[in-house]
């Protein structure tokens, strides 16, 4: 039995069995491309996920950070409240100094008094 003739080609006719045998390669052809369309999403997948994992780690990183300076900076802000206080006291201190204490000028002056007394004290011997 002869092979039929179904579709005309331009100038070349194809049996039934060749068509099909095309299609086979054709269909073939396909699968191994989404086979290789598959694994690269597969891969494009794995990919996006170790960036989203990398990415999500190197947040974590910044916002240790971001904690440990924010430490940094509060136990620098109590010592700087602490210097603000000290030199706040320390200038209280040296205002009342003052009030406490003969100025120099009233030693010089008391110092000419007794001279002066000594001086006459002296004349008088």
């Amino acid at each position: 039995m002869m092979p039929k003739k179904i579709l005309k080609n331009n100038t070349k006719s194809k049996t039934l069995d060749q068509k099909v045998d095309d299609l086979t390669v054709g269909f073939s052809k396909m699968t191994k491309t989404i086979d290789t369309l598959t694994t690269g999403l597969a891969t494009l997948t794995k990919n996006v996920d170790n960036l989203a994992i990398s990415t999500a780690k190197g947040f974590e990183r910044i916002n240790d950070r971001f904690e440990e300076t924010d430490f940094k900076l509060n136990k620098i802000e109590v010592r700087l409240t602490n210097v603000e206080e000290g030199l706040r006291s320390t200038r209280h201190d040296i205002l009342d100094l003052h009030d406490r204490f003969t100025p120099r000028n009233e030693f010089d002056k008391s110092i000419i008094r007794l001279n002066k007394l000594e001086q006459k004290l002296t004349l008088k011997k």
